[in-house]
């Protein structure tokens, strides 16, 4: 059995490896310790991380993207990304009208356009109680009304509760 520091050693805290091991100690185990690699990627975590890469674009490269185009790509890319078969849990189409519906209002928020994002997905390191964490924050900005504002952006449709939100591990992190 490893010790605590072995583990430590071994692995990077990130939201996601605690959440795992919260979810299930065996699959933290053969995960992030055994590394048995994963015998496919989720479809949508590859949807996210194309939604995300097409709003960083908006707003680091042309507000008026053609967004259905963009979306595509970034999925395509990120399918490419590695050898490992996709589980598609919906169709390519349904995720393509998911993220045109999302992408639209993003874009077409007057509030997401008058932003100005100070960090968008930035990697970061932080020491808490001598242990550091890892991560990725989607978008800081500074809003019109002179607000700076921490995003953690969803493809959920769902809005989390207010108890979820208070003890969500990820956001809890980043603050």
């Amino acid at each position: 059995m490893m010790k605590k520091a072995e583990i430590l050693q071994k692995i990077e805290l990130r939201q996601s490896t605690i959440k795992d091991y919260l979810n299930c100690p065996l699959l933290f185990r053969y995960k992030h310790l055994e590394e048995i690699p994963e015998g496919y990627r989720h479809s949508a975590a590859l949807h996210g991380t194309a939604l995300h890469k097409v709003i960083h674009r908006l707003h680091t490269e042309d507000w008026t993207l053609d967004l259905e185009r963009a979306y595509k790509k970034a999925l395509n890319q990120a399918v490419e990304e590695e050898d490992i078969p996709v589980n598609w849990k919906e169709t390519p189409e349904k995720y393509l009208e998911n993220a045109l519906e999302i992408l639209t209002g993003y874009q077409s928020n007057p509030v997401n356009q008058e932003a100005v994002v100070l960090y968008s997905e930035v990697p970061f390191k932080v020491k808490v109680n001598g242990n550091y964490f890892t991560g990725t924050i989607d978008q800081v900005r500074k809003n019109p009304d002179g607000t700076v504002e921490l995003l953690d952006m969803k493809s959920g449709k769902q809005q989390p509760s207010t108890a979820f939100l208070k003890n969500d591990w990820q956001l809890n992190l980043y603050l």
